[in-house]
């Protein structure tokens, strides 16, 4: 008997601690409202707003009125602040909207982020009205809200918080934008250092390279690059954005600080519009971005547009990504750059040995024209004439590099254009690889001995 009455204590011990629990939780966790408590807490006419002061523990800011519609900041009425922060306030307070009243008699406001949270005091004509703006919730949609003088908490539009999230005055600045385009858009990208340089200039539908120290430039000379590396050097420009403001009237001194390491980056590119009347217009348009030192923890870097007085910072990661650009070996690797649409010829010489590869155009009264190679004088089959063309199409190397070529060299490609221009590309076997050397001097290294003896195992067949 006493075993059950024992037995029966201990459950109701339970129950009634569950009962405690539940309480508590139905006291501190807010739960969704109805349409019926959603409620405006206050309303301003957002046009005889005048002045609008709010304040965290790091900084107060005050923005006044102009007699012509835009905001300043009171201590400095020369700051660039954002009109669009100010219409984002203006629009919560007219009205602000509770979702719902979560106590009346809060003790303790360090839980909803009251007691460090944004300070706001709203001015118009001689009335003021101040609230605190806390932390969001986690179990509905909102952000904290509480007035002076006043023990009672709300949930009110989480859109308050965006708008008075603001830390400081550069949270607020009207920030320059990095410009925004497509990478298809895009016709020269520039990077320079102080001892090295590289461009990118698109010359059709595809980008060639000026280079810099680390490869042979003849005058007005360029070369075609890598398109899977080109690419991901658009991609990385076109992806760079602003994170935040840290300055925007450096001396000259703090500029020496903020780009004591210096890149320029240069970009041009086509931005096209449609006028009234839906024609296309297309307009060019550059801009030069310089990426300074480390910053933010060696997270960010100092970056500004041209001359701007404002300095931004941009990722870190990206900004060196796009740097390293400047020591990679960016050419195409294809050695001989054969085009078989603009190639009338190939003429291989081998030692005495002379290969002469030619394309003819075939004519019928009955069909179109089309395209067949002979060999030699005599003609060969489509399908072996298929296999040596894209042999040579597909011969690469694996770096570009350097060689004295005070040597005969070994085998030399002699191609003829359809416009009848001539280059040739001359192979030297040397230190266990196989050199590449065209006309105006630019050399590729590591070239395959297996595939030029393959280009050449066809040539006799």
């Amino acid at each position: 008997m006493k075993r059950s009455v024992k037995l029966i204590i201990a459950s109701l011990f339970i129950i009634l601690l569950a009962g405690i629990y539940l309480l508590i939780q139905a006291l501190t966790s807010p739960t969704p409202s109805t349409e019926e408590e959603i409620k405006a807490l206050f309303s301003v006419d957002k046009a005889l707003v005048d002045r609008i002061s709010f304040s965290t523990a790091a900084e107060e800011l005050t923005i006044i009125k102009k007699d012509d519609g835009f905001w300043y900041l009171e201590d400095d009425k020369d700051f660039p602040l954002d009109q669009d922060v100010v219409t984002s306030m203006l629009t919560v307070i007219s009205p602000m909207y509770s979702i719902m009243t979560v106590t009346d008699n809060c003790a303790d406001t360090s839980i909803y982020g009251l007691d460090n949270g944004t300070r706001v005091r709203i001015g118009y004509g001689d009335k003021e009205l101040g609230f605190t703006v806390g932390s969001t919730s986690d179990a509905v949609e909102g952000c904290y809200l509480r007035f002076p003088d006043s023990k009672a908490v709300y949930l009110a539009d989480i859109n308050a918080s965006v708008a008075f999230s603001h830390k400081s005055r550069y949270s607020v600045i009207c920030l320059d934008k990095y410009p925004s385009f497509n990478v298809d858009s895009i016709k020269d990208v520039e990077i320079s250092s102080l001892d090295a340089s590289l461009k990118l200039t698109k010359e059709e539908k595809r980008f060639n390279a000026h280079l810099g120290s680390w490869a042979k430039e003849e005058s007005g000379k360029s070369y075609p690059v890598d398109e899977a590396l080109c690419d991901e050097l658009l991609y990385l420009v076109k992806g760079i954005s602003f994170k935040e403001c840290t300055d925007y009237k450096a001396t000259k001194e703090e500029l020496g600080e903020y780009f004591s390491e210096s890149i320029s980056l240069k970009v041009s590119y086509l931005y096209t519009t449609k006028d009234e009347s839906s024609e296309t217009i297309t307009t060019p348009v550059s801009f030069t971005l310089m990426i300074g030192s480390p910053c933010d923890g060696e997270k960010s870097r100092y970056a500004r547009l041209g001359d701007s007085d404002l300095i931004c910072t941009v990722d870190k990661e990206t900004a060196d990504k796009i740097t390293a650009f400047l020591q990679k070996d960016i050419l195409d690797k294809s050695i001989f750059g054969f085009d078989e649409a603009t190639t009338d010829s190939v003429k291989i010489t081998v030692g005495s040995k002379v290969h002469l590869l030619e394309k003819k155009l075939s004519s019928s009264e009955n069909s179109e024209p089309s395209t067949y190679y002979i060999l030699n004088g005599l003609a060969i089959d489509p399908e072996l004439s298929e296999e040596i063309t894209l042999a040579i199409t597909k011969a690469r190397a694996d770096a570009t590099g350097s060689f004295d070529t005070s040597a005969a060299p070994e085998i030399i490609f002699e191609f003829t254009l359809t416009d009848k221009t001539v280059y040739t590309v001359s192979l030297y076997p040397a230190n266990g690889e196989v050199y590449a050397v065209e006309s105006d001097g630019l050399c590729y290294k590591s070239v395959s001995k297996a595939v030029i003896d393959g280009i050449l195992k066809l040539l006799q067949q």
